[in-house]
């Protein structure tokens, strides 16, 4: 049963920063559903439910937690490169750009790209 949970927990984490980005939330009720649909679990059993209602809140929170550090490291790399937030995101979405040393990367490319624009 510990095996599943994690796969559980991970299918929960993943299904609420799918959602995160996407500025939209999933009711608990919803989760449960799929849950049952996916896993098989018996849902509707009080012990199941409680197990799972346990652990969405600290899923919930860590979730919250990344899209926090997400939000502050998207400005920074705006910042960086000189592009607005969205594009950062978009880029990320499209998986352009995925961690600090794709952004450096990424910096080097443009700054390429503004110096040919600048000489003749």
């Amino acid at each position: 049963m510990k095996d599943k949970m994690n796969k559980i927990d991970n299918y929960i984490y993943a299904r609420l920063w799918k959602a995160k980005l996407q500025a939209q939330s999933i009711s608990l009720e919803k989760i449960l559903a799929e849950i049952g649909k996916f896993y098989g679990l018996d849902v509707t059993d009080p012990d199941t439910m409680v197990l799972i209602q346990e652990r969405i809140p600290r899923i919930r929170h860590r979730v919250d937690n990344r899209y926090y550090l997400w939000k502050k490291k998207r400005k920074t790399w705006a910042d960086l490169l000189g592009v607005p937030e969205n594009i950062i995101q978009k880029w990320r979405d499209e998986k352009r750009i995925s961690n600090e040393k794709s952004v450096k990367n990424l910096q080097v490319i443009l700054a390429d790209v503004n110096r040919s624009k600048q000489t003749p």
